[in-house]
């Protein structure tokens, strides 16, 4: 007698609908508190290019991670402000004496944050829910949700 081999059935998972806005606004908090602690630069002005304390500052941008930035060797980084920090006047110098300084805040935030989010969400559920029905009858939530 030959046996039979039972077909399994393929578990179909659904997608999620639409941009989650709280989760994209999550991830813009934890990248800002990324930038301020190794770059020592807001997420917004290290992707723009502006450093917003000069030439002689430890904020770097993406420019002066890329070798774009003014200044010696193309880094930005003033020299005499490096030699008196102790550091080398490189790119990786800068940010490790940023790490060392911001490590212990940017630690907490990336702990704090996800907790506080996840709090939030918990207390705003019902009208979280309501707002993403509403988005559904207005035929967006395929795009944008909460």
């Amino acid at each position: 007698m030959v046996t039979r081999r039972s077909k399994k059935k393929t578990t179909r998972r659904s997608r999620s609908n639409g941009i989650s806005l709280i989760g994209a606004a999550e991830t813009f908090m934890l990248l800002n508190v990324a930038t301020q602690t190794v770059f020592n630069n807001d997420l917004a002005s290290f992707v723009m290019g502006r450093d917003g304390g000069g030439g002689n500052s430890f904020k770097i941008n993406i420019k002066e991670v890329f070798g774009q930035g003014g200044g010696v060797g193309g880094s930005g980084i003033y020299a005499p402000s490096a030699a008196s920090a102790g550091i080398p006047a490189t790119v990786l110098g800068v940010m490790g004496r940023n790490l060392k300084k911001n490590w212990i805040n940017g630690a907490m935030q990336m702990v704090l944050i996800p907790i506080g989010f996840r709090l939030g969400k918990s207390l705003a559920r019902p009208a979280i829910s309501r707002t993403n029905r509403l988005l559904a009858k207005g035929g967006i939530a395929k795009t944008v949700k909460l």
